[in-house]
């Protein structure tokens, strides 16, 4: 999970240095290579940012914050970390949280009173990283993708994939549909 996180952390620290923000993270919109390397994708809806927010409002539903589901605030990067931490939670669970819900029932919930219930099988740093994530206050959230890489479950990084990373892939490879010849 590690290496997932790095890498797509550092796409989008890159977008940020760029001044745009993906604001459609979410695991639909990452790929993955045979030596897994992860990429994010599907840009055709990146911003450009304007002091850290862009005004305009889009994104999957499922993965926007609670403060964009009330349209509290405009979206910026602490809204791409919410985004990830949902991304987070549904690979390490296997499904989105709430998925099962009627849209406006996961409305309710996320603008209310959902709290994560987060994997104890994941390892403690990983729990906590996916806690801040999911901070409901979006000014406890990382304000930069540097706050993640420079946490310490990051810096101690092996270059070379876990065989749990190489199991999870495998298992999220195996699980796609076969492409069909038309």
């Amino acid at each position: 999970m590690k290496n997932w996180i790095k890498h797509i952390v550092l796409g989008l620290n890159y977008l940020k240095s760029k001044n745009l923000i993906h604001r459609d993270v979410k695991p639909q919109n990452m790929l993955v290579a045979n030596n897994v390397i992860f990429k994010l994708c599907d840009f055709g809806i990146c911003g450009t940012l304007k002091d850290s927010i862009s005004s305009t409002h889009l994104g999957s539903m499922r993965y926007l914050p609670p403060e964009r589901l009330g349209n509290i605030c405009s979206y910026g990067t602490r809204s791409d970390m919410w985004a990830l931490g949902m991304s987070l939670l549904e690979v390490s669970q296997g499904y989105l949280p709430l998925s099962s819900e009627s849209i406006m029932s996961f409305m309710s919930h996320m603008k209310n009173d959902w709290q994560p219930d987060i994997p104890t099988t994941l390892s403690q740093q990983t729990r906590d990283l996916i806690s801040i994530l999911l901070e409901r206050d979006v000014n406890q959230r990382p304000r930069y993708y540097n706050d993640i890489l420079s946490m310490s479950s990051m810096t101690t990084l092996e270059q070379n994939p876990s065989e749990d990373e190489r199991n999870l892939i495998e298992n999220i490879l195996k699980s796609l549909p076969i492409p069909t010849p038309e």
